[in-house]
């Protein structure tokens, strides 16, 4: 499951390292214009026409790179850990037996089942899991400190085909 998803982001991934290339050797060009006129190289009005250029061209460049950052953060790698999702399976378990009303047990269900499918026999076709922090906090003993290093504020789902 992890291998699949770091397939995913390689051309998102690609893009934002051109990019950021790109804008890097479009701001040494506007250090090399600089430059050229603290040398007497050109004159002002030559500067500031290239200037323009160039600061057309950064902002371009970031442009295009505003919806890749946003890509970047929403694809951001987490490794999903099986023995947190164990936990969380567990502790849910055990908090729906010790439930008392079937409110408890709605709100239980509802705070970790996403969606369930049903297939036009009126049967189960599918479950979807969602793991968030929220999950995680009402699940685990320690909460969000146990997911520091994987930050799921972007949630991911598992998804049971029955």
């Amino acid at each position: 499951m992890n291998g699949k998803r770091s397939n995913n982001d390689e051309p998102i991934k690609r893009e934002f390292a051109i990019l950021i290339k790109e804008l890097e050797q479009i701001k040494h060009k506007k250090e090399k214009a600089m430059e050229m006129f603290e040398d007497d190289i050109i004159t002002k009005a030559e500067l500031l026409q290239r200037l323009l250029k160039i600061n057309q061209l950064i902002e371009q460049t970031e442009f295009r790179l505003q919806p890749i950052k946003l890509s970047m953060q929403s694809l951001k790698l987490h490794n999903i850990n099986e023995a947190l999702i164990k936990e969380v399976m567990s502790n849910f378990h055990k908090a729906f037996k010790k439930s008392i009303t079937q409110e408890q047990q709605k709100h239980l269900i509802t705070l970790l089942i996403k969606e369930i499918t049903i297939n036009k026999d009126r049967e189960i076709d599918s479950i979807q899991i969602q793991f968030n922090n929220a999950v995680l906090n009402y699940f685990t003993g320690q909460g969000v400190d146990k997911s520091s290093v994987d930050d799921l504020s972007a949630p991911f789902l598992i998804t049971f085909n029955i």
